[in-house]
């Protein structure tokens, strides 16, 4: 078995790369080692090979230069079977050209390994609130045994992540806002460390926890330092989660397929049939004098900016018999910032002026239909006094 950091050197040494297809190997998990020349191969070969290919008296089957990576699939494939000659030296050639960097790449690791074996985390705890629709606000806090790093929601941005790192077990957890979100519920229920623990060794004083994913066991000084730190970290995330809604006012609008749309309201299909009317009749050429203009067909409306190329708003109807469900889609997040120009508008303010505009056009009927129905009265009127006449 090749030591880890051995594995690792190679793997980034060819780029994480499968040295036989040449496709990426996303995770370290995915790796397996392969040797060109089959470890199942007998000394009497081995040794006609090595002198056939000129390979050198130092070379042996785990020599760095007989050493290539490669999925598992493609290595359980593989398996022992041996190349042909030409196929064998094209590798045995290639994993010699990747030797050098291979030795400085674990030489690295190696020495990263020894200085966190050396050095025990520090105290240390910061929360940078930026205002940038690109950053999120970001959360730290370590002790001598655990180290978590985060990026908390802001008003721009809905997602937090965080990642945890472990002294002693050298191991990472890494936690999406999901994740984060359902240990903020369940600890609403129960303790954290009711959710966290599920079981805890007396004799050794170790703990096995399970959060998001992963579990671990850690020892008691460590599994405290968690607990302690991830509830100041979920008590902080409660505190930043509500900026996104409150500052796109979107309340207690529910999420429609994604992050990225809202339903907004219901309304008829005559009132949908309208509004896209209005719109025909205030696009691009017909509104000058506007703050925006529409653009819009059966299937989405978007209110465009007059002065700048930003979109007021998008909206988009869900059909179903005579009703239409509106749905609002967030701006892009490039364009967010302009909601504090008043340039990009909020889902409240897009619904308070969507229901305005119905209430004017009922209104509008209403007054038309008053006055049809007093010119109509009118004229019958006028033929009953004609007819006494």
């Amino acid at each position: 078995m090749l030591r880890s950091e051995l594995r690792y050197a190679i793997w980034v040494a060819h780029g994480k790369r499968d040295a036989y297809s040449g496709d990426r190997i996303e995770n370290f998990e995915d790796l397996e080692i392969d040797h060109i020349i089959p470890k199942s191969t007998d000394k009497i070969l081995l040794q006609e090979k090595i002198s056939k290919y000129d390979l050198g008296t130092d070379f042996n089957l785990n020599s760095l230069a007989n050493l290539l990576p490669t999925s598992k699939l493609l290595n359980r494939q593989k398996s022992h079977s041996a190349f042909n000659e030409s196929s064998e030296r094209f590798y045995l050639a290639y994993a010699k050209e990747k030797k050098a960097k291979i030795e400085d790449e674990c030489k690295k690791a190696i020495k990263n390994r020894k200085l966190k074996e050396k050095v025990q985390f520090g105290k240390s705890y910061s929360i940078v609130d930026h205002n940038e629709p690109t950053f999120n606000p970001s959360y730290f806090n370590s002790d001598t045994l655990i180290v978590l790093n985060a990026l908390l929601p802001s008003k721009f941005i809905e997602l937090g992540s965080c990642a945890i790192e472990f002294y002693e077990v050298s191991n990472m957890i890494t936690l999406n806002h999901d994740q984060i979100v359902h240990l903020i519920e369940r600890s609403k229920e129960y303790t954290l460390e009711e959710v966290l623990l599920h079981y805890y060794n007396e004799k050794s004083e170790t703990a096995f926890v399970i959060i998001g994913t992963s579990s671990l066991h850690l020892k008691k000084e460590a599994y405290n330092q968690l607990v302690t730190i991830l509830k100041d970290f979920l008590r902080v995330y409660v505190e930043f989660s509500p900026r996104f809604k409150m500052f796109m006012g979107i309340g207690n609008l529910e999420l429609y397929q994604s992050r990225e749309c809202y339903k907004m309201t219901t309304i008829t299909s005559v009132e949908w049939d309208f509004i896209i009317s209005y719109a025909a009749q205030n696009d691009h050429d017909s509104s000058n004098n506007n703050s925006f203009y529409f653009s819009s067909n059966s299937n989405c409306l978007i209110a465009v900016n007059s002065d700048d190329p930003i979109i007021v708003f998008t909206l988009s109807p869900v059909f179903e018999r005579d009703r239409v469900t509106l749905i609002w889609h967030l701006p892009h997040k490039y364009d967010r910032k302009f909601i504090e120009d008043d340039k990009v508008w909020t889902a409240q303010r897009t619904l308070n002026w969507l229901l305005q505009l119905l209430k004017n056009n009922k209104n509008l009927n209403a007054r038309i239909e008053t006055k049809q129905s007093k010119t109509i009265r009118g004229s019958i009127f006028s033929r009953i006094r004609n007819s006494f006449r």
